[in-house]
């Protein structure tokens, strides 16, 4: 069985679980990847270079057709690490038709409008409205990319 299939298994299986309530849980990581059980991936989801590196993290929601390059991260800000009176959930939203390139993070309850392209190594912090090309540290939109369509 390749990587990429027993990663997609492995995923199956602990959201199985998890909707079916049990105490049985695993750990992914498969590819040295870690995908919580409780975060939403549509089987359309790409995960280039076999997941490397990949971390998406709890009540995280990918919409269709996402791409993800390796060594993304997906996850809380840290704000209730720092401020425990802090009601953030933390959950992000990445909506259809998003690119999200090598080493990029997004952090906090944002939501990445359709068809975007986050860049290599971008931190992003702020919601980011559709077609939108991001790049930086943190995170600009510099380009609309629906003039180019």
């Amino acid at each position: 069985m390749n990587n990429l299939i027993k990663m997609y298994y492995d995923f199956t299986m602990n959201n199985v679980l998890w909707k079916l309530k049990t105490k049985k849980k695993f750990k992914i990581d498969t590819n040295y990847c870690d995908i919580h059980k409780e975060c939403f991936i549509p089987n359309s989801t790409k995960f280039q270079h076999k997941g490397l590196g990949i971390v998406i993290g709890r009540g995280v929601k990918l919409g269709e057709n996402v791409t993800v390059f390796q060594n993304v991260t997906i996850g809380g800000s840290g704000k209730r690490l720092v401020e425990p009176e802090c009601k953030d959930n933390g959950y992000s939203v990445i909506e259809d038709n998003v690119i999200l390139l090598s080493g990029c993070g997004i952090f906090g309850p944002i939501t990445i409008g359709h068809d975007s392209i986050i860049g290599a190594g971008s931190v992003v912090l702020n919601n980011i409205p559709p077609y939108s090309l991001v790049v930086g540290v943190p995170g600009k939109v510099i380009k609309n990319l629906k003039v180019i369509k």
